[in-house]
């Protein structure tokens, strides 16, 4: 079996690096790899390709020591400067936990700083919180080159009541994001977990089926970055085991499918942990349920249309796993467009 060449684009060699790289340092710990990953199918028309250029996810180095070239750059609440080399995406705040809230980036913000539940920041509350959102992407990005992508995060339930009221908010920030950054691409990524007391807007199924509707009616440049497992841990559940049945939840997106424009994939360990596994970790064995997934997903984003790919996983087993599952569906990865 030969190596995908798609992955195949660079050899390893320690003058792709500087010395003092973390993407170095991570190869020099990675054992060699052998021809495993499988090679998708060449002859296929563009029309039929499913197109997925990889970004690069913390200090992750796929085979054979290749780097994509859009490095994913933290951009919560809690950062206080950008370090970057090269082209980036930016992965703004996404209220997980609490933050400390004490940036100087954040210097006069006052909406945002008091936009929060013990701690807890509660994203697009107003028009003027998108207003000094922007303003702290701004003081952020500072001199450096243009993000080439910012991925946003949704607001809870608690504090927007409706898709078209977060479109509503969202719009200004927008607006002021692109007056700067003209080629910027802003994708939503539908989240679950959270130490807040209420649920996101954008969380199951049928809430990002309802955005991507209501992105269809409008002249707004905003993307979904879908976020497989996270939809299914909010639906499901994280214990549980997906099964053919649970094909439909995916299946529910096709209509959407010009809206999705980053896909996000992690797996399970034996332990159950997020991000810690390849994805037969999140799917009953046996029940072929993980082939039926990634078909619907190669269904949905087959047309030769590039769209963005991020692998949340850390261990260089999981991430090979994970890109051999993808190639053996039919994808065409590139490490970068």
């Amino acid at each position: 079996m030969r190596l995908n060449p798609n992955f195949q684009t660079l050899n390893p060699s320690t003058h792709l690096f500087p010395a003092n790289d973390p993407a170095k340092v991570a190869l020099d710990r990675v054992p060699p790899l052998h021809e495993k990953v499988y090679e998708p199918s060449a002859n296929l028309p563009d029309c039929e390709k499913a197109l997925l250029s990889l970004l690069r996810y913390r200090n992750q180095v796929l085979p054979y020591g290749t780097i994509p070239p859009i490095a994913e750059i933290p951009a919560h609440f809690d950062v206080r400067g950008l370090k970057v080399n090269g082209a980036y995406s930016l992965h703004t705040e996404y209220a997980s936990k609490s933050r400390a809230f004490d940036s100087p980036l954040l210097e006069g913000l006052e909406v945002i700083k008091a936009s929060q539940r013990r701690g807890v920041p509660e994203l697009w509350t107003s028009k003027a919180w998108a207003e000094e959102f922007a303003e702290f992407i701004f003081r952020l990005v500072g001199s450096a080159e243009a993000p080439t992508i910012i991925e946003v995060h949704p607001p809870f339930v608690s504090s927007m009541p409706s898709v078209e009221a977060f479109l509503d908010v969202y719009e200004v920030f927008e607006t002021a994001i692109l007056a700067h950054f003209p080629d910027c691409q802003v994708v939503i990524e539908n989240r679950s977990g959270t130490k807040h007391p209420h649920p996101f807007l954008l969380s199951g199924a049928d809430s990002i089926l309802a955005l991507g509707r209501a992105l269809a009616s409008r002249s707004l440049r905003l993307g979904i970055a879908l976020d497989v497992p996270q939809m299914y841990t909010q639906e499901c559940g994280s214990k549980h085991l997906l099964g053919m049945e649970d094909v439909s939840l995916l299946e529910r997106l096709v209509p959407i499918r010009a809206q999705i424009h980053t896909l996000h994939l992690w797996g399970r360990g034996e332990g159950g942990g997020a991000h810690s596994g390849g994805l037969d970790g999140l799917f009953a064995p046996g029940t072929g349920a993980k082939e039926a997934c990634l078909s619907v997903l190669k269904r949905m984003f087959k047309g030769g249309r590039h769209r963005h790919l991020v692998l949340e996983v850390t261990q260089q087993e999981d991430l090979v796993s994970i890109l051999e599952d993808l190639a053996e569906a039919g994808f065409a990865c590139e490490t970068g467009r």
